[in-house]
């Protein structure tokens, strides 16, 4: 719980562990202040069946087309630059690494992005004419990122001296192909990275796969006026979860479009964020993250229950990839998340009903199952287990040290608890 009398830690815990904006990878126009409204004919097309988004616009009279794809199982992004403007040495790419930021949702782009280079918030870089490794330290992190491109006339230098922007300029060539990578592990060997077209390639594959596989709803053979609103948005929908759902960690609440929460998730929306895949036929970017994620959590969740006196395990709220809860009286309070593990459960044996499926879960769902007995408590006037109080329902809006048994935490408790038996 907060501590009133100790505010500024109470908002530390809240804020920490935090994401971190890894980079900033844009377009360099030679140091001129160049905005949207400096550019014309501008479009940009987001192809859903092969993954890849395009961009055209033309900047004094010149065309300019990007085209980016994301390797589907590595850390890897194909970059393809097309315009007179590189061969002539007035564009180039730039590569901003910014300071940590505990901006919630007021910036798309979270970071501190005009400090200078400091102790605390360095880059080193090592460069060759075709490849550059660039390593940024913030306070105790470092991040790292890879470049390697198809010119062997490539150049790096620092934008500004004191900060840690760089750009990248070439000559002689009208495409300029750039592969980008981030490596888990900043302390490995500078490696060859994949070709653009073998990024694009992947691309293509995995998303051919998933599109050709799993359900589907078809909306065509009906007269309705809204049928094709609707299927568009199921198609864009697929897509979009794919995106920003299908990670080790569940996502946190605004997926990859901004730092909602200071970048952590909340274990009781993670059923609906990533429970659909069950339904769509997609178990492979189900497993990703269930059932590792509770399997990761138990034991900072057993150890949560037993410091409130509870057996079993008592799975958090507000929460960082460890495990641990950040304060908050909701956070600590909110109990409707708890019978997630038996519904998730319940779809994977559904699906596969097999032994090892029952051996997978069985920790888990055993865990939850001895919090949710220990919780409920035996009312002597009534003769009937209650839930609460001090809890907060579904809904957020009522006294937590007077409600009780609100109805859908009943339903879905005696769901889980039937669940597990």
């Amino acid at each position: 719980m907060p501590n009133p009398a100790e505010n500024n830690i109470s908002n530390w815990l809240i804020q920490n562990p935090q994401r971190l904006s890894m980079a900033n990878i844009g377009l360099y126009f030679g140091g001129d202040n160049i905005t949207e409204a400096s550019l014309q004919d501008k479009s940009q097309d987001l192809d859903l069946w092969e993954g890849t988004i395009t961009s055209f616009f033309q900047y004094n009279g010149s065309n300019v087309s990007v085209q980016v794809w994301c390797h589907p199982s590595e850390p890897v992004l194909g970059i393809e630059i097309n315009s007179g403007l590189l061969k002539a040495g007035d564009l180039g790419v730039f590569f901003d690494f910014p300071y940590s930021d505990v901006n919630k949702f007021d910036a798309p782009y979270v970071g501190v992005w005009d400090t200078k280079a400091t102790s605390n918030n360095t880059v080193n870089v090592q460069s060759t004419s075709t490849s550059a490794s660039f390593k940024h330290t913030i306070d105790n992190n470092t991040v790292r990122l890879d470049a390697q491109w198809s010119t062997n006339k490539g150049s790096i230098s620092r934008h500004v001296a004191g900060t840690n922007k760089f750009v990248l300029t070439s000559s002689g060539s009208d495409t300029l192909h750039l592969v980008v990578s981030f490596p888990a592990d900043v302390n490995t060997s500078k490696k060859t990275l994949p070709s653009y077209n073998s990024i694009a390639s992947a691309s293509k594959a995995w998303w051919h796969d998933y599109w050709t596989s799993g359900a589907f709803i078809d909306l065509s053979a009906t007269d309705n006026a809204n049928a094709f609103e609707l299927q568009r948005r199921i198609v864009l929908s697929q897509y979009l979860v794919a995106v920003n759902e299908a990670s080790d960690n569940p996502p946190q609440e605004s997926g990859l479009v901004n730092n909602g929460w200071y970048g952590k998730f909340h274990l009781e929306m993670f059923l609906w964020h990533s429970l659909h895949f069950a339904r769509w036929g997609h178990y492979d970017l189900l497993s990703r993250n269930a059932p590792g994620t509770y399997q990761r959590f138990l034991q900072s969740s057993i150890d949560r229950a037993t410091a409130q006196g509870y057996a079993g395990a008592r799975w958090g709220k507000m929460t960082d990839p460890t495990g641990h809860s950040a304060p908050g009286e909701i956070n600590v309070l909110l109990i409707w998340q708890q019978p997630h593990v038996m519904h998730f459960a319940e779809y994977f044996y559904r699906a596969f009903p097999h032994k090892n499926t029952l051996q997978e879960w069985d920790e888990v769902v055993t865990a939850t199952a001895d919090f949710m007995a220990s919780y409920a408590w035996w009312n002597t006037s009534t003769e009937v287990y209650d839930l609460g109080p001090p809890m907060y329902p579904v809904s957020e809006n009522t006294s937590p040290n007077v409600t009780i048994n609100p109805t859908f935490e009943l339903a879905y408790w005696r769901f889980g608890l039937d669940v597990a038996i």
